[in-house]
């Protein structure tokens, strides 16, 4: 007869959970805070020595270092499981590790896929599915640019023929109004349109034309569109400007009057020139400045802070996760998410709506800047709705998964 297998650490865990409703709170790697592994009965026992466990007067806890083993990335399906040992809890059996929102699947690759744990090329796919849904064409035009900008799309052709529609349907109901005796259907001024809108927020941005990312080419012939250069120069506000000018005029220092002048007089004559303002030495300049960088570290958001505000506002929780790619597998999992660069978000970026974020990205400037206060206003499994605080006026904006790669050559890992 063939013996069965002995019970192993992760097996007995699973039994663990079934009958312990504490475990089930608990991720397989934090089990030896808690418990100790007798290999001889082959169980695990709960700590009888140490502190008291938060919450649990029961129970004591110990700073153990517990360690899954380490599993090469070419053994998929191992490496897959270990990943999910790392973020799933209430585990009673390895099926436990393939469901996620109710759907089993086949592999442990699938389920990391489903929770967002792995890099999918058709996640950019379910972004424009998900915000097509819900957001003005316009927004989508400005999502799908950012898209094109930072996500390094691996085939942006195939992502335009299956949303051109959506991204012109504005304009396809626009015309449909001036023609309302006859069926409109869209057609190619429709797209040219809307890919004129396209590459519109590409070179505000600082990016490619769209023949850069193998996208049709835009004709302006016969288009009511302006030159994106004269939009540009052209989208401001006269009245906004004018009060500024009238509350801040007046302020001026006299020989910051007389540089004022000269300025103007330059640009209201067409004469020209180069102007070049300087502050005296001694007049503390530096000194100020030094003042206010260092407020502004005080001032910065600390990442307790920010739990304890989230845990005050209603609703659920929204988690959103990092990536990292194949090329930073030399290292385990857990110790890559463990950091915390200052300029980075954290691995798992927790969210409820009604929260305050701040933009780490020039994802359109001069509109959305790294930087900009947002408010959550929606949170979806791909992409985060939020509305823009200050400045540019009260609008919504999409925000992708989107690459980050830190200039700090200490970690030159990219991060999604």
């Amino acid at each position: 007869l063939v013996q069965e297998p002995k019970d192993t650490a992760l097996t007995t865990f699973f039994k663990l959970c079934t009958n312990d409703s504490f475990a089930k709170i608990l991720l397989y790697p934090q089990v030896s805070l808690y418990y100790i592994w007798k290999k001889k009965t082959r169980i695990w026992e709960s700590r009888k020595q140490r502190q008291p466990a938060k919450g649990q007067p029961n129970l004591k806890s110990s700073p153990t270092l517990g360690r899954v083993y380490t599993v090469c990335p070419n053994q998929q399906e191992c490496f897959y499981l270990r990943l999910l040992l790392h973020e799933v809890t209430g585990l009673t059996s390895f099926d436990d590790l393939k469901c996620f929102s109710g759907e089993a699947f086949a592999t442990y690759c699938e389920a990391c896929l489903k929770r967002g744990l792995l890099e999918d090329s058709a996640q950019w796919d379910a972004t424009l599915a998900e915000t097509a849904t819900i957001c003005l064409r316009r927004s989508l035009r400005k999502l799908f640019a950012v898209l094109l900008q930072t996500c390094a799309l691996s085939d942006p052709v195939t992502l335009w023929e299956k949303y051109k529609e959506d991204l012109s349907e504005d304009y396809h109901h626009h015309g449909q109004l001036l023609l309302p005796h006859l069926n409109v259907a869209f057609n190619d001024e429709f797209f040219n349109r809307a890919l004129i809108d396209i590459e519109g927020s590409l070179l505000t941005a600082g990016s490619n034309n769209l023949s850069f990312y193998g996208l049709p080419k835009v004709s302006r012939i016969g288009s009511h569109t302006l030159p994106t250069g004269i939009i540009q120069e052209t989208a401001y506000d006269v009245d906004a400007l004018q009060q500024y000018i009238n509350k801040n005029k007046p302020k001026l220092l006299q020989n910051q009057q007389h540089t004022y002048s000269a300025v103007y007089t330059s640009i209201h004559e067409c004469k020209g020139g180069i102007f070049f303002l300087d502050a005296p030495g001694g007049t503390g300049n530096a000194f100020v400045t030094k003042i206010l960088l260092a407020k502004s570290h005080i001032s910065s958001p600390k990442h307790i802070y920010c739990e304890n505000l989230l845990r005050s506002l209603p609703g659920n929780l929204h988690t959103y996760k990092s990536v990292d790619q194949e090329a930073a597998v030399n290292f385990p999992t857990e110790f890559l998410n463990s950091l915390d660069p200052s300029r980075l978000p954290p691995h798992q970026l927790h969210l409820k709506i009604g929260a305050s974020v701040m933009l780490l990205r020039n994802l359109e400037p001069p509109r959305l800047c790294n930087g900009m206060r947002l408010v959550v206003k929606n949170v979806l499994p791909y992409v985060i709705e939020a509305t823009i605080l200050i400045g540019c006026g009260i609008r919504n904006i999409f925000i992708p998964r989107i690459p980050l790669t830190p200039s700090d050559k200490q970690c030159p890992c990219p991060f999604c």
